[in-house]
């Protein structure tokens, strides 16, 4: 995840239906990347919805990931919870999350 700046990357509180600036900036080891996507958890949800889900182009390469999220907030209180997964062409995957409280 991209931080400083104006990027979202941990937990915080956010007011209701502000937009938040995610970055995504993901590296291979090893073997070419396959998709990445977002899920979004609201309220304490036993289910995510998915946000963003994106086959990687196989070429020319694909050992890196760059991409910036502009991601509207919902309007009404309570949490949000993102969970940004990267996954390679083994279906091998690593996840990165933040909580946000919308005020």
């Amino acid at each position: 995840m991209k931080t400083g700046g104006n990027y979202i990357s941990t937990d915080g509180n956010i007011v209701r239906a502000d937009t938040i600036l995610v970055g995504v900036n993901a590296a291979s080891n090893g073997m070419k990347l396959s998709e990445f996507s977002i899920h979004v958890k609201r309220d304490n949800s036993l289910n995510d919805s998915t946000y963003y889900d994106e086959t990687i182009n196989t070429a020319p390469a694909n050992d890196n990931y760059v991409k910036d999220f502009l991601i509207i907030i919902e309007n009404h209180a309570g949490k949000e919870e993102f969970t940004f997964r990267i996954t390679d062409g083994a279906n091998q995957y690593s996840e990165q999350q933040f909580t946000l409280t919308v005020l």
